[in-house]
């Protein structure tokens, strides 16, 4: 008998404490609270049916004696499907952390010691902790990992699971959940307001704007839910006025919705509270079913600029960034911040109070060495942790303390700023995604932080002061696009910061850098260097060329618009191949040029083809140049007598022209006395309105012409009008009497 009742409790015994291994369970651990004192270990009973009396468990931490779990004044028996928070020894029961966040239905519990452990537990170090049942039986056991942030705990994703390390996850809640459902849970009901908004999305002073709520099913079926908006009209935190009651709404597992209410607000003027909650039976989390919000009349768009930037300093200076409060008042720029976005965004933000006053400058910067660089800054610098700004491009958005994009510049190195000079902003009022609206500054220090930007000095100019002369839009393989622009204005001009720019808004700088063209001369843009051998440019010194493949002059012709650095239309010429001489076969390698940089640069009849015999004037006189259109027309020998005796004096003449028309097809023959033509010197020859051609004294043989009078005849063809020009005067050959 004695035998029988041995065996019989051997087996209770054995029976009994498997099940209790697997329905008690550590759920949670916060092994790094926010502040101290505030570790906890949360255990779940996952038993259906049957309590468990918690009295003299123990919890063990790594290598400490264990810690005996003990009442708090409530008893220690934990219901089934139900959780029990165990708090260190000295918590603050009266004021603690979790006294508003523990649910009243959860077990609080104590250990006997103050700490977990013999100081608490390790958090930068993972660790095993073990569950003891009062007679020291391994009741659960886990290693938790350290990879938290501060005041996040681990928690079980499946309770009534084991506790392997793929059944755990870190909290995705501040201070965790002690004695509620964990956050990393499934939850079969579960509705959360995630957001209340407003539309639009950052309304200012004086706006009108609507009150919408996003609802997210997070739990694992359909939800029948209503909806309720309040608004606290005397920001007191307690919501006491209904604005909204929506019902009869459903939304799906893992979906989420926007819904309007339907409430507007008008001319808004004050910061504004309101409060949603969702109303859904049997949600399982009942803290995410309502939301708080405050909501203050921001600012607009643009009311502070990134005015300048230092992305590439040299000498050790540091980056900095410079912005303009457009405003008349001052602004508090806390929990403002500025981020770039390249590679891995990074954000700085202003975590104190400092105001930009009115019309004014503040600039950021990594550290107060910028001092050893600007003799006086004369506004204030903040020193932040700015995003490392590169080279090439990136891109700096400044936002507000809501978030919103205040103002942003995505900027590349072809925009200017180079080694040691800053990026400056032209115009405040043209936005700064315009590449044309910024440039290199023209500081003799490189750069103008907390003053006007450098280029506030460059002139405005009027229209015509500087024209565009010359098209190259045809070249061959041995040239380049080009076109010439010549200074018409009598004065000098800096043409820092100037375009050219097409009908598609395409543009090209003629310069980053102050860059002085004198009266009457001429600057050339070009897309490569091919032709700088070609017209003997190496030494020219008004030219920038850009190495690009073309600066897209297309055949059919196109627009070229010329601006300044404010944006002001210097000039414009719509070109058209059309505007070439008719007489030219090819007109392949040939300029069009302009015949009087006074008139109109849109009418046809005061462009054609150039006359030059290498077919373009780059840096010159254009060759079918003329002033006056209505100049009287003649024809002059000099020297007149000449003797081509091949004694090296008077041995040519030169025959000189003025023709009304400024492009002409013309021939030029010499008769003698009785009528009889001897030489044909051009022979249908485009030439623009004035001309020279030499005169040897020899027939169309070669041979040398006999002692007399000559008679020169010139025939000029315009065939565009049907004019004809002939003019006549005599020469005279001579030799020298033996």
């Amino acid at each position: 008998m004695k035998k029988f009742l041995l065996f019989f409790i051997l087996i209770v015994s054995i029976d009994f404490f498997p099940q209790q291994k697997n329905l008690i369970t550590i759920n949670e651990i916060m092994f790094n609270p926010q502040t101290g004192h505030n570790e906890f270990v949360e255990v779940y009973n996952a038993n259906e049916n049957d309590s468990v009396d918690l009295n003299n468990f123990k919890f063990k931490y790594y290598s400490s004696q264990p810690n005996i779990i003990t009442s708090t004044g409530f008893g220690t028996v934990l219901p089934p499907k139900s959780y029990a928070v165990i708090l260190e020894g000295d918590y603050d029961f009266t004021n603690g952390i979790y006294n508003s966040i523990i649910p009243k239905n959860a077990l609080i519990l104590k250990i006997k010691e103050n700490s977990f452990g013999s100081s608490g537990m390790a958090n930068t170090i993972d660790r095993p902790v073990w569950l003891l049942s009062s007679s020291n039986d391994t009741l659960d056991a886990y290693i938790y990992s350290t990879n938290n942030d501060k005041g996040f705990s681990d928690e079980k994703i499946l309770s009534e699971d084991d506790s392997s390390k793929l059944n755990w996850k870190n909290s995705l809640q501040i201070n965790g959940t002690p004695g509620f459902l964990n956050s990393v849970s499934p939850k079969k009901s579960d509705l959360a307001v995630t957001d209340i908004i407003t539309n639009p999305l950052f309304p200012t002073l004086g706006d009108s704007f609507e009150i919408e709520v996003k609802i997210q099913n997070n739990g694992l079926k359909t939800e029948n839910y209503s909806l309720q908006l309040f608004e606290d009209t005397d920001l007191d935190s307690l919501p006491d006025i209904l604005l909204a009651n929506i019902d009869q709404l459903q939304l799906a597992p893992d979906e989420s919705t926007i819904l309007n209410s339907n409430f507007i607000v008008n001319n808004f003027q004050n910061k504004k509270a309101f409060y949603a909650k969702v109303l859904c039976q049997g949600d399982q989390v009942e803290s995410n079913d309502y939301l708080y919000k405050t909501i203050a009349p921001g600012f607009s768009a643009s009311i502070v600029l990134i005015n300048e930037v230092m992305y590439n300093p040299a000498n050790g200076e540091p980056e900095w960034v410079e912005i303009y409060n457009t405003s008349s008042d001052s602004i508090n720029l806390e929990n403002w911040s500025v981020t770039d976005v390249l590679i891995t965004p990074a954000t700085a933000t202003i975590n104190q109070q400092i105001y930009i006053p009115a019309k004014s400058f503040l600039v950021f910067v990594k550290d107060s060495s910028i001092q050893n660089y600007h003799q006086a800054i004369p506004v204030k610098i903040f020193l932040l942790s700015l995003p490392v700004l590169n080279n090439d491009r990136d891109g700096i958005v400044l936002k507000d303390n809501r978030g919103f994009t205040i103002d942003s510049l995505f900027y590349d190195n072809s925009w200017g700023g180079t080694a040691g000079y800053s990026l400056e902003r032209i115009s405040l009022s043209v936005p700064a995604k315009d590449s044309a609206n910024w440039i290199t500054s023209m500081n003799e220090s490189g750069s103008t932080p907390g003053q006007p930007n450098s280029v506030l000095e460059i002139s405005s100019y009027n229209k015509g002061e500087m024209v565009i002369n010359e098209i190259m839009f045809d070249p061959a393989i041995d040239n380049s696009e080009f076109i010439e622009l010549l200074n018409n204005s009598g004065k000098t001009i800096n043409i820092c910061g100037w375009k050219i720019e097409d009908e598609n808004n395409k543009f090209f700088k003629l310069s980053n850098r102050g860059y002085i063209i004198p009266p009457n001369a001429y600057f050339i843009l070009s897309s490569d260097s091919a032709m700088i051998k070609k017209y003997s440019l190496l030494n020219y010194q008004f030219k920038n060329i850009l190495n690009i493949t073309s600066l897209g002059l297309i055949n059919s012709g196109k627009l070229i618009l010329l601006k300044d650095a404010h944006g002001n239309t210097i000039d414009s010429v719509w070109y058209s191949a059309n505007w070439h001489n008719k007489n030219f076969i090819s007109t392949k390698n040939i300029s069009l040029e302009r015949i009087n940089p006074k008139l109109n640069g849109n009418d046809p009849l005061n462009w054609s083809s150039s006359a030059d015999k290498l077919g373009a004037t780059p840096s010159k006189q254009n060759s079918i140049f003329s002033i006056n259109i209505n100049k009287a027309s003649k024809i002059s020998v000099s020297t007149n007598p000449f003797s081509p005796d091949n004694d090296g004096f008077e041995d040519f003449t030169t025959i000189n022209y003025n023709l009304t028309q400024i492009i002409s097809q013309i021939r030029i023959k010499i008769f003698d006395s009785r009528g009889r033509l001897v030489r044909t010197l051009v022979n249908n020859q485009v030439s623009g309105s004035n001309g020279s051609v030499i005169f040897n004294g020899l027939d169309d043989a070669g041979n040398p012409l006999r002692i007399g009078i000559y008679i020169v005849f010139l025939e000029a063809l315009n065939e565009n009008f049907g004019t004809v020009e002939n003019l006549k005067t005599v020469v005279v050959i001579a030799r020298k009497l033996r």
